[in-house]
């Protein structure tokens, strides 16, 4: 379906798509339901409530490809879903995973690990059970789904389901079906923690294995979860991996170069000294791809080199990355300008004003992701911003701000409140107005980083503006968000020295509530 990009158009097209949920021709019903999630920016506040109840009825829809699409809308809709009706919509989803068709009960076990943050804490363990039994079930979507969410579940996993866990998805990794061994290769990447107190040894051992497998929708997976758990990797076989990990960069499928590549970053600090530079060059050599889909994963890893590439690479690596930053395809200069950012500390000095020359000019990028990532690493650059250059950086924060796109204002309130006393004195007032509007944003992300980025403001807070942002962060420590609720109450502690004394009895209880909490 076409992304459209207003507002009032997108949230016309929800009203068109919510009519059709209506229509007497199911695949009108199951088409409206799965074109629905591309609109979610312009769901208002006030509509949640019915849209949710319309999905959640359309769930239990007679035709099985309409229950399907519309389960896996809840997944996709999980930061729309009132905090008061989370426990139906999961309800809802562990009702069909009963469900007679394959098809739903896949889509509803994905959807759960989608939800795991609105699960409440009674029906954590009943969620786990229910997925462990998933991953036999007779049909290979069923299992495929049901592993790919367990990995999702990481945080919840009871610690006597973990052993089981780690036991069900390395036999997982043995099935006949390979969209199964890709997807439980794929969610031992996402279990880490628990691999290690289960001292999982097979687990580095099987994946490795695995990436040679005749199937590349298993190769891609298996590296990219070796790189994920790269704190695992015995030492005996870190140049296997790592050697092999360059072998898969350069393999035959596309879907299998791009974690490959991508792993290689997270193994960065793994590789063995006398095989760094034959490393980078691979990456660097990869880089240069026809194939777009594998130049961004090179240009994010080359990032994630910041610590091993030598002094006389630097040069050749950043100008690597501007090149690709000047690239039609918008993941490579986005992924470039990632980078770029992380290598903020190496970036040469007669190198410096062409990297922020070229932000600048890509913080007017047509693409989402292009500006959002200018936008993060304009405050990673902090240090090596010039004076001169401070006032149009700034601007360029103030204005990515107040784009429509949550993740653009999540990083330009990152930025802000790294930059603080960077930002030009005269323009300090108005980027902290621009925070306390975004401490009460739709979006969780975006008041966590808010509400953060007020903390690092400290004495540059004029006083007769004090109050008004401790007030903001107080109303914000009641955030339906943890996360939220803790950035708040972790930026009241750093600003205590300048809360006036009438709110310092509220601000140190909700302190002492909030980051002593068990």
């Amino acid at each position: 379906m076409k992304k459209i990009k207003g507002i009032k158009e997108q949230r016309d097209k929800i009203q068109e798509l919510l009519t059709l949920f209506e229509s007497e021709e199911p695949e009108a019903r199951e088409s409206a339901a799965r074109g629905l999630k591309d609109f979610e920016e312009g769901i208002r506040t006030s509509d949640r409530k019915e849209i949710v109840e319309r999905v959640l009825e359309l769930s239990c829809d007679e035709y099985k490809e309409v229950r399907a699409s519309s389960i896996m809308l809840l997944g996709y809709l999980r930061d729309k879903i009132p905090r008061n009706m989370r426990e139906d919509v999961i309800n809802q989803a562990m009702a069909l995973t009963d469900d007679p068709v394959a098809e739903v009960r896949g889509s509803a076990a994905i959807t759960i690990g989608r939800l795991v943050e609105a699960i409440p804490q009674s029906m954590k363990r009943e969620v786990v059970t229910k997925l462990l039994k998933l991953c036999k079930d007779k049909d290979a979507v069923a299992r495929g789904f049901s592993a790919l969410a367990l990995g999702h579940l990481k945080d919840i996993i009871p610690r006597d389901k973990g052993r089981k866990l780690i036991k069900i998805l390395l036999k997982l990794t043995e099935d006949r079906d390979w969209g199964v061994r890709g997807a439980s290769a794929q969610a031992l990447g996402n279990l880490k923690e628990i691999a290690v107190k289960n001292k999982s040894k097979g687990v580095i051992k099987r994946l490795y294995e695995l990436t040679s497998d005749d199937d590349p929708g298993v190769r891609g997976p298996a590296g990219w979860s070796l790189g994920e758990l790269k704190d695992l990797i015995p030492n005996e076989m870190q140049r296997d991996v790592v050697r092999r990990m360059m072998q898969l960069s350069r393999d035959e499928e596309a879907t299998v170069r791009r974690p490959a590549a991508w792993a290689l970053g997270k193994l960065s600090f793994v590789i063995p000294s006398d095989m760094k530079k034959e490393v980078i060059d691979i990456v660097m050599d990869v880089g240069e791809y026809k194939d777009w889909g594998i130049r961004g994963p090179a240009a994010r890893t080359l990032g994630e080199f910041r610590d091993i590439i030598p002094e006389d690479m630097r040069e050749e690596v950043v100008n690597l990355l501007l090149r690709l930053c000047e690239e039609e395809d918008a993941v490579v200069k986005s992924s470039a300008v990632w980078a770029i950012g992380k290598l903020s500390s190496i970036i040469p000095a007669k190198l410096r004003n062409r990297v922020f020359e070229q932000l600048i000019e890509m913080s007017k990028d047509i693409n989402w992701m292009v500006r959002g990532h200018v936008a993060k690493a304009m405050g990673r650059l902090r240090d090596i911003i010039k004076t001169d250059r401070r006032e149009i950086i700034a601007e360029i924060l103030f204005l990515l701000s107040a784009e429509n796109n949550w993740e653009i204002r999540c990083s330009a309130a990152w930025s802000i409140g790294e930059l603080n006393k960077k930002i030009p004195k005269e323009m300090r007032e108005e980027a902290i107005d621009i925070l306390i509007k975004l401490a009460n944003d739709g979006t969780w992300e975006v008041r966590r980083n808010s509400a953060l980025g007020l903390g690092k403001f400290g004495s540059e807070i004029p006083i007769y503006k004090r109050k008004e942002v401790i007030e903001r962060l107080l109303f914000v420590t009641d955030d339906h968000d943890w996360s939220v609720e803790n950035s708040a109450a972790r930026a009241l502690k750093r600003l205590r020295y300048f809360v006036p004394p009438e709110l310092g009895d509220e601000v140190d209880i909700k302190i002492e509530k909030i980051l002593n909490r068990k």
